[in-house]
């Protein structure tokens, strides 16, 4: 098959493009590897190094106010999955009992992912990254002593039976506390979304 003209043209388009894609991947900017100044700061004046450490050992009922528990529960805790939150960074890592009171903060006071940073001093990302490597090591620790799932399907009957009986609620085998989930209404339906 002959070369011709229209295949030189087709070649010479996709030559093009190989060339932009080339020049746009050398442009492309350079990821800065610094840390924001309010992130530098987190020790003097961050969450975790200021007001979770003078209310764990100065301020019980504040503590209480702001974890959820006493600080003694919050210490037997720490013992159990501190072990698996201990990191080893370049840069200050949190310590376990912050990564801890920050997956507090986020599960009993429904603080937000964005707040937990800024309060805390670091990237959101690091946040979310926190509560997930924290609320696992939770579950590993807390599952086999705490939660024993039915073992028969009668057990399941009971349970949701329970929960007929105490609140006319059907088919439900589990509740996960009573917190109250900030969402918008949808547009027509305002009264049905009060609360």
């Amino acid at each position: 098959m002959p070369f011709t003209n229209r295949h030189y043209q087709v070649f010479c388009v996709l030559f093009a493009g190989y060339l932009y894609l080339r020049q746009r991947q050398r442009q492309r900017r350079t990821r800065s590897i610094g840390v924001r100044d309010i992130f530098r700061r987190r020790l003097q004046f961050g969450d975790g190094h200021n007001l979770l450490e003078e209310l764990r050992f100065g301020d019980a009922e504040f503590f209480f106010i702001y974890t959820r528990m006493n600080t003694e529960r919050f210490e037997y805790l720490l013992g159990l999955v501190g072990p698996l939150l201990k990191k080893r960074e370049m840069y200050t890592a949190l310590t376990p009992a912050q990564r801890l009171s920050m997956t507090l903060r986020f599960l009993a006071a429904g603080d937000s992912q964005d707040s937990l940073s800024f309060a805390y001093r670091c990237a959101q990302s690091t946040v979310s990254v926190i509560l997930a490597e924290t609320t696992r090591a939770l579950v590993s620790v807390l599952k086999p002593v705490y939660v024993r799932a039915p073992s028969s399907e009668e057990e399941w009957r009971q349970i949701a039976g329970g929960f007929w009986q105490d609140w006319q609620f059907p088919h439900c085998i589990g509740a996960i506390d009573g917190k109250h989930v900030q969402i918008q209404a949808p547009q027509a339906s305002h009264s049905v979304f009060f609360n």
